[in-house]
């Protein structure tokens, strides 16, 4: 079966247990793609849901799936590097880190 890669996604996300997706999204004056915050349950559809222990705050790249990984980092550290004051406040009481996946469709295109 032959494989190529069928779109790419890069995520900055940043966790806390001190400050809320609300203010994470105040003090960066930008909206995330998506956010979770501390205190809430996991999965909303199960009364005995895990509750979380720190919120979450994710912006995904803006650049298109089938632009190159590098790209959609890029635009997530330009992103960091334009707000480098605003990550200053954040740096004591948040983790931050950058996911990237890449998803392979088979040339039957059938996912794998």
């Amino acid at each position: 079966m032959n494989c190529e890669p069928s779109y790419y996604r890069a995520s900055l996300c940043i966790h806390s247990k001190v400050v809320s997706a609300k203010n994470i999204t105040e003090i960066l004056g930008t909206s995330p793609t998506n956010y979770y915050e501390k205190g809430t349950a996991i999965s909303t559809r199960n009364s005995n849901s895990i509750i979380r222990k720190e919120s979450t705050w994710i912006l995904d790249s803006k650049v298109l799936e089938e632009e190159a990984l590098h790209l959609h980092i890029e635009q997530l550290v330009c992103f960091i590097e334009d707000h480098s004051k605003e990550f200053n406040t954040l740096v004591d009481t948040c983790n931050m880190e950058i996911l990237c996946g890449f998803f392979l469709m088979a040339t039957t295109n059938q996912f794998i």
